[in-house]
């Protein structure tokens, strides 16, 4: 499932994908089908961007396609290739020069010639080979370990020689390994592993040696991993262009079939991509360095940047030590007031601690090295270790200051993520569904989640959803994006069945039990009646005890007694809310004739004699505002209402995307348009 938060407006005029990048993997849709289809939507034309922004653009355009062909082929092999192609299109994200980005995309452009595959064929064999040998060695290793800590307690009795958790390191490991892509990955897994096996061991035995005579050994099985020559793979990056070199932008351009057209000077409108993968984590030795490698520390960056300090305000701090005494001591002070006031105060507001168990963070500056220190409340006589904290606390630490406060993240980014927080509890995983909304709304980030947890999906919020599953037609291949879940049968009130078929639940799972189920005629009135039950908690700060779900539509004329069946199917007393329109008075009809007691259906007219369908609920200004009348061609109104899943989607937006003390806010809707929708509500809610 995938969700976008954030705006998407220039993200919509500069990527052209259709509305809200927001799906589900459903059908075996995952994540490289996803980010298949994001990367490569088709742009034919580029219209005032700058030209460095253009150029990337066209890089990493041109790179994932020869990325995706080359797995489609499997000619040269995907250790080699691909490893180099990904490498050459992150190089292009630290680039600023226009004469620098051509020549990387020419690299690019020319990179495989014919003596060139014979050589990655060769790497590509070497890795895979590799590749396996280590993971089955591991895999050895791993179920040993295991046996020996079966019998022997192995973790128990070595954490007693230390204070390490080498359990839990042990099971961070052995996922990761289950999860290893290539032979870079594995070859640094597998040091890890066996660093760590050592580690438990010679722990094990120390404490245990005075008094028990078994010795454990483990060493003789571990397996020194193959050094694999990039040599080969260098040269060939390194060949010799063809005569024929791309020159300029309008070359590039042509070569990939896209118009020509940019505006001098540097806009920031094509927005950043950036996948973010959680597998890559902060430990204990990321938390320390010196003077002269504070520089290359991407945590320290991270916390300077969040700071707002720079890195040579840190080194010229040194340097001025050296001559007065003292020194250090006196802007460590200061430092930690800006890291309390802008980051020890932010992350535990977003990490949601009460009071007494917030976290302290410092940063100690001592004559060869720089520590950050992590404490919890009032108690600084004990520093905290990373590595020894819970999964959640690890988890939200790596997202807060490896994505959220590193330089690549900026206004307008659009970021990736694949299977999120799986790790987390429930209630962790929907406050941090609750979290990155509220942040990508508050900093103009779009994250886009590839997901299959039920719990990331909220009940409010199911116009965001999007389904990505495999064609369903026979001479088609691939996957398809289905940009709207409501899009059902007319005759189907199972709105939810896609999204449950996807994520292999069932209804319940998608809504508290608690709740009184309203079903609503379609995606509009959901919208709708969704966006101003959230304004009416927000303001009251309660909840509200209903949710709605569409289905689809009354039908057409003898449809009406089906629809009814199958609502009754899915609720045992069902309400279903409906507009006071010929439809509405045939489906009531129906009901009555065919004795269905248990279900209750309520006319719009019943709660406000004024109300005939959910779009009289807005006041007349903010119906010119936003243009919910129909026109004819000739451009004038009539008194038709538009009934459209986008633009109810578009106004929800716009009335929820916004920061909590935003004045403008109050211009956006009007007083009595609010007052409408909350009468609904509140009779609703005492049924």
């Amino acid at each position: 499932m995938v969700f976008v938060y954030g705006s998407l407006l220039f993200f919509l005029d500069w990527w052209r994908l259709c509305l809200n990048l927001d799906f589900m993997g459903g059908g075996g849709g995952g994540e490289s089908h996803t980010l298949k289809l994001y990367k490569e939507d088709e742009v034919e034309c580029i219209e005032g961007a700058d030209e460095i922004s253009i150029l990337k653009f066209c890089i990493a355009k041109y790179g994932n396609e020869l990325i995706e062909e080359n797995r489609e082929k499997r000619e040269y092999g995907d250790f080699g290739y691909e490893y180099t192609m990904k490498s050459m299109l992150a190089e292009a994200d630290s680039i600023d020069s226009k004469d620098k980005l051509i020549a990387l995309f020419n690299k690019i452009y020319y990179f495989i010639t014919p003596r060139d595959k014979k050589e990655l064929v060769e790497y590509e064999k070497q890795c895979e080979e590799e590749y396996d040998r280590l993971y089955e060695s591991a895999e050895k290793l791993m179920v040993e370990v295991r046996g020996y800590n079966e019998k022997h307690r192995l973790f128990d009795y070595a954490r007693k020689a230390t204070t390490k958790d080498f359990q839990r390191s042990f099971e961070d490991i052995q996922a990761h390994i289950e999860n290893a892509e290539d032979y870079e990955q594995i070859v640094a897994l597998y040091k890890e592993l066996t660093a760590l096996i050592k580690d438990i061991v010679a722990n094990y035995n120390h404490y245990r040696g005075d008094y028990f005579p078994y010795k454990i050994n483990i060493s003789t099985k571990i397996l020194t991993p193959k050094q694999i020559s990039k040599t080969k793979i260098q040269k060939s990056m390194e060949a010799t262009f063809h005569e024929t070199k791309l020159k300029d932008t309008k070359e590039i351009m042509d070569k990939l079939d896209l118009e020509y057209s940019y505006t001098p000077g540097k806009i920031d409108s094509v927005p950043k991509v950036i996948t973010y993968k959680d597998k890559y984590r902060f430990s204990n030795k990321d938390l320390k360095t010196d003077r002269e490698h504070i520089e290359t520390n991407a945590f320290f960056i991270a916390l300077l940047q969040a700071a707002n300090l720079k890195v040579s305000a840190i080194t010229k701090a040194y340097e001025r030590a050296e001559a007065t005494s003292g020194y250090l001591t006196q802007i460590e002070s200061k430092y930690n007031e800006r890291v309390n006031d802008l980051v020890t105060k932010r992350f535990n507001e977003l990490y949601k601690k009460v009071e007494d168990n917030q976290y302290e963070f410092g940063l100690k500056l001592e004559k060869t090295q720089i520590n950050f220190t992590i404490f919890r409340g009032n108690n600084k006589d004990e520093v905290l270790e990373l590595d020894l904290q819970s999964e959640g606390f690890k988890w939200f630490f790596n997202l807060f200051f490896h994505l959220l406060y590193s330089k690549t993240l900026q206004k307008g980014s659009v970021v990736l993520m694949d299977e999120p927080a799986h790790n987390l509890s429930i209630p962790a995983r929907k406050e941090f569904r609750d979290f990155l909304k509220q942040y990508g709304e508050e900093n103009g980030i779009t994250f886009v989640i590839v997901t299959h947890d039920p719990f990331l999906v909220h009940a409010d919020y199911l116009d965001e959803i999007r389904i990505v599953q495999n064609h369903t037609k026979e001479d088609s291949k691939g996957v398809e994006i289905l940009n709207d879940f409501s899009s059902i049968s007319s005759k189907d009130t199972d709105a939810l069945l896609i999204i449950k078929q996807a994520l292999g639940i069932g209804t319940y799972i998608l809504y508290p039990p608690n709740l009184q189920i309203i079903f609503v005629e379609g995606i509009t009135d959901y919208n709708y009646l969704t966006t101003f039950k959230i304004l009416k908690e927000r303001e009251e700060n309660k909840l509200c005890s209903v949710v709605f779900l569409p289905i689809g539509g009354l039908g057409e004329k003898g449809d009406e007694k089906e629809i009814l069946e199958k609502l009754l199917q899915q609720h045992k007393e069902p309400i279903l809310l409906i507009d006071d329109d010929g439809a509405g008075k045939a489906i009531i009809k129906v009901k009555e004739e065919n004795k269905m007691e248990s279900l209750r259906i309520i006319k719009l007219s019943e709660i406000d004699s004024k109300l005939k369908e959910i779009e009289d609920c807005f006041d007349k200004k903010d119906i010119e505002k936003y243009g919910l009348l129909k026109k004819d061609s000739n451009g004038k109104e009539s008194k038709e209402f538009i009934k459209s899943s986008k633009l109810s989607s578009a106004i929800k937006k716009a009335l929820l995307w916004r920061k909590a003390d935003d004045d403008k806010t109050q211009n956006l809707i009007e007083q009595s348009t609010k007052q409408n929708f909350y009468k609904i509500l509140d009779y609703l809610e005492n049924l």
